[in-house]
């Protein structure tokens, strides 16, 4: 299992996104300038737990984000496979007007399988079955 760790600009340099997925876990972040403004589940390399890692005890070692999404929350036939490349994914910026990011649009494999934004935590993947603490279900 290669991890993957890879940023994607906003074209005018305001706002990331970084994907992230340390083995066990992926997941991508909204930054605006340094600070992680928001941040989506995008799947799991590990089986599903019954239960959210994120009701554990944080006092367990190992208790640590990022957390594994549970069986109830993960839609196993929407989830993509692992990302291995740069070219696996890439991100279409939406501006509002004044021009402020709106929304990100995550784009894997040609799939349109994420979305994230300034206004709304977390972001929604289509690999949710339902919503939950670290996705929104994407139809």
């Amino acid at each position: 299992m290669r991890p993957f760790l890879h940023h994607y600009h906003s074209p005018d340099g305001s706002h990331s996104v970084t994907v992230a997925d340390n083995g066990r876990v992926a997941y991508a972040y909204l930054y605006a300038g340094d600070e992680v403004i928001n941040s989506v589940w995008l799947y799991n390399r590990l089986p599903a737990p019954d239960v959210g890692e994120w009701q554990g005890d944080a006092s367990v070692p190992g208790y640590k984000a990022p957390f594994l999404n549970a069986a109830a929350y993960v839609d196993a036939e929407r989830m993509a496979e692992p990302l291995k490349e740069e070219g696996d994914m890439e991100t279409v910026w939406e501006h509002r007007s004044s021009g402020a990011v709106h929304m990100v649009h995550l784009i894997v494999r040609g799939t349109h399988y994420g979305v994230l934004s300034p206004a709304m935590e977390p972001g929604w993947t289509v690999a949710a079955a339902k919503d939950g603490p670290l996705a929104r279900r994407l139809a």
